[in-house]
């Protein structure tokens, strides 16, 4: 579980030159600000404040076998961080602007965020346009964000999963950001007409990941591999082979798994 940690803001310390920045830590990543008064909308972080889960949550059943209780919805937003938007964004579709923002688009305060937009000449007739007015633009909300992960971790950025609007889609990508830090949100308008994002509307999710996994193969085979890997996940047979677990067998399996000594190999290639 991660936490908010204030341990660059009582340093009071002013960093003159990129130089002077520190590195984030063993499992961290540092976000920075571009205004202070955002301090207090800090994303937080998986669920330790818990807003990486939508209001409804904490009214769905929590029986077991519940959507609430499902181990892969759980990890998927305990692993990363929600962006919400961060003042109100005023989305002007019509015939001279389709859907793309009409500057300034953001009554913020002092109008201090910027915003700027991907031509539709930059992205064509695609799938991705399929739905959009004709020409449709795709706005670009400038993030006042910036994150600084450890040597070697990119992040991954995706449209926000429980906050579905159909006047707009996220466009998902990943970032490089042990070296560039800017994590800019575009929006895929599909609206008629105007509207407007206001602040705090969650817009995407952040995942931080290491990027020295290259997928070069996919390995196929044949159904005696597929059964046999299948009676590992979900045959009865897991709890005669590991008598020790019980209830939670799915966390505990993964702690099992992730407490075991990695090579030497492996430790000097996860080290930062």
């Amino acid at each position: 579980m991660a936490k908010i940690s204030k341990r660059l803001l009582r340093s009071k310390k002013r960093y003159l030159s990129y130089g002077d920045v520190p590195k984030p830590r063993r499992n961290e990543v540092i976000i920075g600000v571009n205004q202070d008064f955002l301090l207090d909308d800090l994303p937080f972080i998986g669920n330790s404040l818990r807003r990486g889960r939508p209001d409804w949550w904490e009214e769905l059943p929590s029986e077991k076998g519940s959507f609430r209780r499902c181990y892969g919805i759980n990890d998927l937003l305990a692993n990363g961080w929600q962006i919400d938007a961060w003042c109100d964004f005023h989305i002007h579709v019509g015939d001279d602007h389709h859907g793309s923002p009409d500057d300034p688009i953001v009554h913020g305060p002092n109008h201090i965020f910027r915003t700027d937009q991907f031509d539709y000449s930059q992205v064509g007739k695609c799938p991705v346009t399929e739905h959009n007015l004709e020409g449709s633009h795709f706005p670009k909300l400038i993030s006042p964000y910036y994150v600084r992960t450890p040597k070697h971790w990119s992040c991954l950025m995706i449209p926000s999963p429980f906050n579905y609007d159909p006047r707009y889609r996220v466009m998902p990508g990943v970032v490089h950001t042990d070296f560039f830090h800017d994590m800019h949100c575009a929006l895929n308008v599909q609206a008629r007409e105007s509207f407007i994002i206001t602040r705090g509307t969650p817009l995407f999710f952040v995942f931080p990941f290491r990027r020295d996994f290259k997928l070069s193969t996919v390995a196929a085979a044949d159904r005696s591999i597929q059964v046999q890997m299948e009676q590992a996940s979900f045959n009865i047979n897991k709890f005669t082979r590991f008598p020790d677990q019980r209830g939670n067998w799915y966390k505990n399996l993964q702690r099992r798994m992730d407490s075991q000594p990695k090579s030497l190999i492996e430790r000097i290639l996860h080290r930062h």
